[in-house]
């Protein structure tokens, strides 16, 4: 992945793919899941995202809500420890060739949807049109550390599988 730059976006994934299966098989490893975009304690990767087809407020229209975002796995939540609350993690067939999938953390889904509930809701990143189906909701991860985070300007928190990593983005990989 040294060369992402040379790689198509379907390289990119197919990498991501390989370097997680290598991890996954080292004696000893349990669980393993490859992820970038935001690190916690250390960085932030965020996005905008405004829910499909729903009213939203004139301030947040253009840019969305932010959310730091996460390209993970199907394993990562169990590798993480996260706790599933609603819905589904991620799966084999959550790639290119299926519908874009999503799952957004507990805070995201108290900003955007105000009690209802998010799943099979859909969400739009402004400025790629990426459209994403709401699968799963899991607990919130206090990226900022354990004192800063309730104090953060940014903490919904979006995943969605690397495997349907919009093409745009995968240069970051």
């Amino acid at each position: 992945l040294a060369s992402v730059g040379t790689k198509t976006p379907e390289q990119v994934r197919e990498g991501i793919r390989a370097l997680e299966a290598r991890a996954a098989s080292v004696p000893g490893v349990e669980s393993a899941s490859a992820e970038f975009g935001a690190l916690p304690f250390t960085g932030s990767s965020t996005l905008g995202v405004l829910p499909t087809g729903r009213a939203v407020p004139q301030d947040r229209m253009a840019d969305g809500y932010e959310a730091l975002f996460y390209a993970t796995g199907p394993s990562y939540f169990q590798t993480m420890q996260i706790p599933l609350l609603r819905g589904r993690s991620f799966n084999a067939d959550d790639d290119a060739h299926h519908p874009n999938v999503v799952v957004i953390d507990e805070e995201l889904a108290r900003q955007l949807f105000r009690g209802e509930d998010p799943i099979g809701q859909r969400l739009t990143i402004p400025g790629i049109d990426h459209v994403m189906q709401i699968v799963g909701v899991v607990g919130h991860v206090k990226h900022w550390g354990l004192t800063r985070d309730d104090t953060a300007a940014v903490r919904g928190q979006l995943y969605f599988p690397y495997m349907q990593l919009p093409d745009i983005l995968a240069p970051m990989a």
